[in-house]
């Protein structure tokens, strides 16, 4: 399974979302993908889940332009994962800023700057703009499509701390 999906390389994955009271995340400010959630709000998606595991915290394939990543498993090998990618100018933010064009089963979410849920029954993906921040979750797991609302409230918490 590849780190970020050829799919959403176009649009940098990165979840987040809902109003908060702290400045927004910069480039230069390290996000720990792991504290984003606690475990109780990654159970709601994924019951029985092992510790958050980070797979990437640093500079991405773009230049000025921060990944972290963290990655949930259950024994079944389900699997959430949370993905932020920060952008250290608005010049580079225009470049991983997602647009969701094309993609006609992506329906619009109101939270932080504006999102996109989207995905199929065992695949549902949740991508956030909050400032320079682009927050992506994505839940692989049996029935992940009858959890969407519960993904939303996730990004909207891991949002709440970028």
């Amino acid at each position: 399974m590849e780190a970020f999906p050829k799919s959403d390389v176009l649009a940098v994955a990165a979840l987040v979302g809902l109003l908060c009271v702290a400045p927004p995340v910069r480039a230069q400010q390290a996000v720990s993908p792991c504290e984003l959630l606690t475990d109780e709000q990654v159970t709601t998606v994924l019951p029985n889940h092992m510790s958050g595991d980070v797979d990437h915290a640093g500079p991405s394939l773009i230049d000025g332009v921060n990944a972290y990543q963290c990655s949930y498993l259950d024994e079944a090998v389900n699997m959430l994962t949370v993905v932020v990618n920060v952008a250290a100018t608005d010049a580079l933010f225009a470049e991983i800023k997602p647009t969701m064009w094309g993609d006609n089963d992506a329906q619009k979410i109101s939270v932080g700057d504006g999102g996109w849920i989207r995905g199929e029954d065992d695949d549902m993906k949740v991508t956030v703009m909050k400032g320079r921040a682009v927050l992506d979750l994505e839940l692989m797991a049996p029935g992940a499509k009858a959890k969407s609302a519960a993904l939303i409230e996730l990004a909207k918490a891991a949002a709440a701390h970028l």
